[in-house]
């Protein structure tokens, strides 16, 4: 790495972690209808608790559970 990749902090440090968490969404949709009037596809689901199971995907946690689909537009 040179001086001016130091100053600039353009470089990411070994083992350093990404958190997406705090991302807010481009759009946002008051009601399920804007939402669909908007997008190519939507998948309404319940979500049913069952078996949950959690996992680690390129430093993100997710929660993985069975789901009833509800509708789809």
């Amino acid at each position: 790495m040179n001086n001016e990749e130091q100053r600039s902090g353009s470089i990411k440090p070994a083992n350093t972690t990404v958190s997406y968490g705090n991302l807010d969404v481009s759009e946002e949709f008051n009601t399920f209808e804007q939402l669909t009037d908007t997008a190519d596809l939507v998948v309404k689901v319940k979500l049913t608790g069952e078996k949950p199971q959690k996992i680690e995907y390129e430093g993100a946690n997710f929660t993985i559970t069975n789901a009833t689909v509800k509708e789809v537009k």
